[in-house]
């Protein structure tokens, strides 16, 4: 009975051992997922940063262009003063003309044209602020947009990050199952 017994119990063990062996394959095969899926984190995470500041430097490009488009608000708004002011010498011009009569027809003809000038620029000057305008809001939805996804590349990069963490836990967490196994073994 005893030799019986022990060879049950010795069968068990083996079986036991074969489990363990088993066991401990799984957690090699975790742990080399686990190891690339961090090296996959570490580039995604290098891919996130690059693409944030990318994003970030496009941004601020932005923003100079929204600057610059004000000055050019600016210019426009001083060629409609000139274009007013011009509009008014052309009808002083006009009106001195008439009181010289025929000496002033000359001048008249003047007038008219600087007069005809200063409709045209006027004209100029508000399409170009019409252009300005339309791009002003197109950069400024952009900046807003690029904001946006920098935040949200910012989220994705902390989310990583948290994941690669986790991934330190799981793999102490392994390391100390393989070590309990290694030592039942022995």
């Amino acid at each position: 009975i005893f030799k019986s017994g022990s060879i049950k119990f010795s069968t068990k063990i083996q079986m036991t051992e074969q489990h363990i062996e088993h066991l401990n394959g799984g957690v090699k095969t975790f742990e080399s997922v686990l190891v690339n899926t961090n090296q996959d984190m570490q580039k995604m995470n290098q891919q996130i940063t690059f693409v944030k500041d990318t994003m970030q430097e496009t941004n601020s490009v932005f923003e100079k262009m929204e600057h610059q488009m004000k000055q050019i608000v600016e210019v426009t708004q001083q060629l409609n003063r000139i274009s007013s002011n011009t509009t008014l010498l052309a009808l002083n011009a006009s009106i001195e003309a008439a009181r010289a009569g025929q000496a002033g027809a000359g001048f008249a003809v003047v007038a008219t044209k600087v007069k005809e000038l200063s409709v045209d620029s006027n004209q100029c000057a508000g399409q170009v602020s019409n252009v300005v305008f339309e791009m002003q809001d197109q950069v400024q939805n952009t900046t807003k947009q690029l904001q946006e996804s920098t935040q949200a590349l910012t989220d994705s990069m902390e989310i990583v990050k948290d994941l690669q963490r986790r991934k330190i836990k799981t793999s102490i967490g392994n390391e100390f199952t393989y070590n309990s196994l290694s030592r039942l073994l022995k």
